[in-house]
């Protein structure tokens, strides 16, 4: 069981992917979840590869050190859920939503 989590935290980014997808999505709105169990910067590109997997999504940053997870979507094509489905589909708990700013650049 070590063994597989030290792997899952050895993932490398795939920065040319999610440039050439982020240049396709219209961002509408900007979330941070809290997300609990990344420990290392391995398991923030994990967080951030599966969170990029989804139709809609611009951009995602994790921080193992904030505890959060920072993406820009478009929301006519991904949904909240979707994206905490995807984190704890990994692994990691999704704890909430600590901010949101929608297409007018409002926070709430």
């Amino acid at each position: 069981m070590l063994v597989s989590a030290l792997l899952s935290c050895n993932n490398a980014p795939k920065q040319e992917a999610a440039a050439a997808k982020s240049s396709k999505v219209e961002v509408n709105k900007t979330i941070t979840l809290a997300v609990e169990g990344m420990t290392c910067e391995g398991c923030e590109n994990t967080v951030k590869e599966s969170v990029e997997k989804i139709p809609g999504i611009a951009s995602a940053k994790a921080s193992y050190k904030d505890k959060s997870v920072i993406i820009a979507f478009d929301s006519t094509q991904a949904q909240v859920n979707d994206i905490s489905m995807a984190i704890t589909g990994v692994g990691y708990e999704v704890k909430g939503i600590e901010s949101t700013v929608d297409e007018e650049g409002k926070t709430h």
